[in-house]
């Protein structure tokens, strides 16, 4: 289900999966605690998420409130439009460093 997680220079990239959906977010979750251990900034590549729920979106705008708190930078590489989608009627996007 994962798609990757892997450093990229002094990054940790993250790369969600097309489904992030309740039905993955336990994984997903695991996955975004994978780029909260590791030092430096987090890089998130939502470009090849089709399906995204309110589920996992709290888990996003959590990870990227306890990375600011520690004030490490996150950095958004690519997202699908229905990432993009789901952050404006959510209206996430401040929460998640988005304009979107």
């Amino acid at each position: 289900m994962i798609d990757e997680i892997a450093r990229t220079g002094e990054a940790t990239r993250v790369v969600l999966p097309a489904s992030c959906t309740l039905n993955e977010a336990a994984e997903v979750r695991n996955l975004l605690l994978v780029g909260l251990d590791a030092p430096g900034p987090v890089e998130i590549d939502a470009g090849a998420v089709q399906r995204i729920d309110t589920s996992v979106m709290q888990l996003l705008a959590c990870l990227v409130h306890d990375l600011r708190q520690a004030r490490r930078d996150v950095r958004w590489t690519e997202t699908s439009a229905e990432f993009d989608r789901a952050v404006r009627q959510l209206g996430m996007g401040r929460l998640l460093g988005r304009a979107g």
